[in-house]
């Protein structure tokens, strides 16, 4: 399965974000994970393709990117315990840099079939001081080091590196 929009940001390991000209690529570690936002002024897929990610449509509003994302399959989940939303839904994101290593980002979620009204979820991240690479996420018996770092702390006692 995949994380989906907006779990796919949530997720646990490395993101990697890139601008270039005409998008933003979101490249996360989580489950080999990668996103498209197109900043071109292009128009949302027709609403027959349904995606696991959606079809994300971004714009700049100064240092905001603003993404609106539609054409959600309907198969994620918004959670570990199994909340939804349906493929009707439609993600709002805006994204904004608070400092040179901190990046601020909302999503607000509609969906009509699901809630009875939209609902915003806030998250804040921190750039890597490491500068790590991603790495594929593999689950290999008995790979206690390969757990995300709180779960290896707590469980056998090792600290992250």
């Amino acid at each position: 399965y995949l994380a989906g929009v907006p779990r796919i940001v949530t997720g646990a390991g490395l993101m990697n974000i890139t601008r270039f000209a005409d998008r933003v690529t979101m490249q996360v570690e989580f489950t080999h994970q990668y996103r498209v936002i197109y900043t071109d002024g292009r128009p949302h897929l027709h609403k027959s393709v349904k995606l696991w990610n959606g079809d994300s449509r971004g714009r700049w509003e100064g240092n905001t990117l603003a993404v609106e994302t539609t054409n959600l399959n309907g198969y994620a989940w918004l959670d570990l315990i199994g909340s939804f939303m349906s493929s009707e839904a439609t993600v709002v994101e805006r994204v904004t840099p608070i400092d040179t290593n901190t990046i601020g980002w909302t999503a607000t979620i509609t969906d009509p079939s699901v809630f009875t009204r939209p609902w915003t979820t806030r998250w804040r991240f921190v750039r890597d001081p490491d500068r790590r690479e991603i790495w594929e996420q593999a689950c290999v018996e008995g790979n206690q080091y390969g757990l995300w770092p709180d779960v290896r702390e707590r469980e056998f006692g090792h600290k992250a590196k």
